[in-house]
């Protein structure tokens, strides 16, 4: 991780800190939304070659990092989670057109 580095943390009843991560294990993580049974969603930035930077949405339970994909464009963002596991956000595949999606995280 590099000092300029962001990760989404989480703080438990028990004052223990998380660090959630990113996929590719690079870049930046944000948490935006955790429902009653501790699913916590967010977004994670990754540099490729090339220097090419997306954002995708992705899903932290259990002590695993789900990767949301993009539906096709280059970046997208999970915004919320309910206690049902359903995970709502966006997916842009060109920067005039933004898709807002619904997914469940079983």
């Amino acid at each position: 991780m590099l000092a300029e580095d962001m990760h989404a943390t989480l703080w438990d009843s028990g004052n223990a800190i998380l660090d959630l991560g990113t996929l590719r294990g690079s870049g930046d993580g944000e948490a935006v939304g955790i429902n009653a049974s501790g699913s916590i969603v967010g977004n994670s930035s990754s540099l490729y070659p090339g220097g090419v930077t997306t954002k995708h949405a992705m899903l932290w339970r259990n002590g695993s990092t789900t990767d949301l994909s993009t539906l096709g464009g280059l970046n997208s963002y999970a915004d919320a989670i309910n206690d049902a596991g359903q995970i709502v956000g966006q997916a842009i595949e060109n920067p005039d057109v933004d898709e807002i999606v619904c997914v469940s995280e079983s």
